[in-house]
């Protein structure tokens, strides 16, 4: 029984790690950068009622 898949040279080896570990950081830093905007725009609607809250309350 002979395997599925057979790499002939040591460089298709490297060059698919690269690759697989280049799609790797491809989705953390789209998980990061989804964290970053969720993260940014609930301080930025906190920050605007909390504004809002002092400018009704001021005479």
């Amino acid at each position: 029984m002979q395997p599925l898949v057979v790499k002939s040279s040591y460089w298709e080896l490297i060059l698919e790690y690269l690759i697989e570990y280049g799609i790797f950081l491809a989705k953390a830093a789209t998980i990061v950068v989804a964290i970053v905007i969720v993260v940014g725009t609930v301080a930025a609607a906190g920050s605007k009622q909390k504004k809002n809250l002092g400018e009704e309350g001021e005479p």
